[in-house]
């Protein structure tokens, strides 16, 4: 993805890698980029709630468990659930951007980068009220790429950061008193439906792979959310020869490959 991504309609995030390869052969860095139908959704801001007018930081910037922030100008998509847009002074839209902080000692610092937007579809005017409180927490991100057990322990590692995350920014708008909340978690995974890095995402707390790492993959207050794929992972009819589902198909020197590495996780 590139900055000078923008189509007609639609805003966006863009999180640079903190070491692009591509920078050092003169191009933009690589990154990951979430982008929404501006008609169909708008940001929201930590400030605004049915009980405060307030202003306080609104913008998460995290990178190897650092933590900084700002609040400057007033955005006219912020929306306060079940009212019409009010903005404020010095509010910005909640977003979280940063690169994985890899809180398991063992594994090294990596580049990867991830982007959370909570997003408010828009009613129409004949919605009810309680189709203004609809919002949904959006995040995507680029795992570790390529195969073998170390990569995996870092993907894994990612994987149950980021879902920490949203789920930490999903039961905060809940307090903030958002009453429809969602989750929609995706992007490349470089790992396929069995492996540790997208079973932990799938897995509920108590399961193997949640239960190794509770002080990173679950929420740190609040519900818990169940996640599941937006597309079936598996041979869900038992016919291996017929099931050709992919998300990926690459033709390298040792041969061609068609895999299922790219998900949509949903909660809700």
């Amino acid at each position: 993805s590139s900055p000078s991504s923008h189509p007609r309609h639609y805003r966006g995030v863009f999180q640079p890698k903190p070491n692009s390869p591509c920078v050092r052969w003169g191009w933009y860095s690589d990154g990951v980029a979430l982008l929404w139908n501006a008609d169909k959704f708008r940001t929201v801001s930590r400030c605004q709630s049915p009980t405060t007018t307030t202003t306080t930081m609104t913008t998460t910037t995290t990178s190897e468990a650092t933590t900084s922030s700002t609040g400057t100008t007033t955005n006219s998509d912020d929306a306060m659930p079940g009212k019409e847009s009010t903005p404020l002074q010095h509010c910005d839209p909640w977003i979280e951007i940063g690169a994985f902080s890899n809180n398991d000692d063992d594994l090294p610092v990596q580049n990867q980068v991830y982007v959370i937007v909570p997003l408010q579809i828009i009613p129409s005017s004949s919605s009810s009220s309680s189709i203004r409180d609809n919002i949904v927490v959006v995040a995507t991100t680029h795992l570790k790429a390529k195969e073998g057990t170390e990569n995996e322990r870092i993907r894994t590692s990612q994987a149950l950061e980021l879902r920490r995350k949203v789920e930490n920014v999903a039961n905060e708008l809940r307090t903030l008193g958002w009453e429809d909340v969602s989750i929609i978690l995706l992007g490349d995974w470089n790992a396929e439906p069995e492996d540790a890095s997208v079973r932990s995402i799938l897995e509920r707390r108590g399961n193997g792979g949640l239960e190794m790492h509770n002080d990173v993959g679950i929420g740190d207050k609040g519900m818990k959310w169940d996640f599941h794929s937006a597309y079936p992972l598996d041979d869900e009819n038992g016919d291996d020869e017929n099931y050709h589902f992919y998300t990926t198909w690459k033709t390298r020197k040792d041969g061609t490959k068609r895999r299922v590495i790219d998900y949509i996780f949903y909660s809700s």
